[in-house]
């Protein structure tokens, strides 16, 4: 377990343009946060400051779209670097405040909004197709996940991400781990949940201002069909059906998995089980406020003691609020 001292910790932003020239925002900073969002690759760093003049001109006419923003956490001993992104965005409000406002994305918003067509053909293991695609797009890619051989995978008119995530989301039907993935300092990590080393506590007593917990069945799956290759007329044949032992209870509520050439009806069946495991039962929500810890991140495990959750919990998502030093986190059970 870790401890902060959180009143210690001082964000600040750092924008540089072609040539390399550096305006530190710190002193005219009005809202700074940053979101890892549940869905998506690319972290998103939003951040406002009053529209001072520069030189000749104004931040509005100096600080550009497409120009690199950094933000760092001073901890109280030394600085961090805590998101690297470009800026996506400005928008200039001419008001008594006179404030510009800024969106920036980490690097992996290039592979959210661009479009590829490639095949790799069977015998590809998911970690050198993830390779194969990062190095196509010039990004460089720290990978410590799980690993399997796929069968002939073409990927046509897709985005980026949805390759990336379709490629690990088959790994992860067979291995049954979650994976992350997140960009620091310009690399993309693709990690398993929980790999964080510093495992920080959440009490009511000390951080924690309030809990929120939500109960649904959107993600809930109850039966998962086969089907096989699919005939001259398009039809694909139901080859099994493997129910979970809640349809009762639930009612059907059925997905699918397409057994490709090169995979077995049993290892089909490994992964119609692993989906039942992991989508077989309630999904449990839980949303924490609480003082902000520049350091937690998605799919970090924490510890929590409150009234409502007591144990670890995996991070599903988080906003870190600089200006009001609280955060919001979207969490699971383990």
């Amino acid at each position: 377990m870790k401890n902060l001292k959180v009143s210690d910790c001082k964000y600040y932003a750092v924008a540089v343009d072609s040539n390399g020239t550096q305006y530190k925002l710190s002193k005219i900073t009005t809202d700074l946060s940053i979101d890892e969002q549940k869905n998506g690759i690319a972290d998103k760093a939003q951040l406002s400051c009053f529209n001072v003049k520069i030189e000749t001109g104004s931040l509005y006419e100096y600080i550009n779209v497409g120009m690199r923003l950094f933000i760092f956490v001073n901890d109280g001993s030394e600085d961090k670097e805590i998101f690297r992104g470009v800026i996506w965005s400005k928008k200039f409000k001419d008001d008594a405040e006179k404030e510009v406002s800024y969106v920036a994305y980490t690097n992996l918003i290039y592979l959210q909004k661009s479009k590829d067509c490639v095949y790799y053909s069977s015998g590809k293991t998911t970690e050198s197709i993830i390779k194969n695609i990062c190095s196509r797009w010039s990004v460089s890619c720290t990978y410590e996940y799980e690993s399997i051989t796929h069968p002939k995978t073409p990927l046509n008119n897709k985005l980026i991400s949805d390759m990336i995530v379709e490629i690990l989301d088959k790994a992860k039907e067979q291995k049954g781990t979650k994976y992350v993935i997140r960009s620091e300092k310009d690399i993309m990590l693709i990690k398993k949940y929980g790999s964080n080393n510093d495992i920080y506590c959440f009490s009511s007593k000390k951080a924690v201002m309030n809990v929120n917990i939500e109960d649904s069945m959107d993600d809930l799956v109850t039966q998962v069909i086969i089907v096989g290759k699919k005939d001259d007329n398009d039809r694909a044949p139901i080859e099994a059906t493997v129910k979970g032992n809640n349809i009762k209870q639930y009612g059907t509520l059925q997905t699918i998995v397409e057994r490709q050439d090169g995979t077995t009806l049993s290892e089909a069946k490994t992964e119609a089980n692993t989906i039942l495991k992991e989508k077989g039962k309630i999904s449990k929500t839980y949303s924490l406020t609480a003082i902000d810890v520049p350091f937690v991140h998605k799919g970090d495990i924490i510890s929590a003691d409150t009234s409502k959750m007591t144990g670890y919990y995996y991070v599903t998502a988080v906003s870190h609020d600089a200006v009001k030093n609280t955060m919001q986190i979207e969490a699971e059970e383990v």
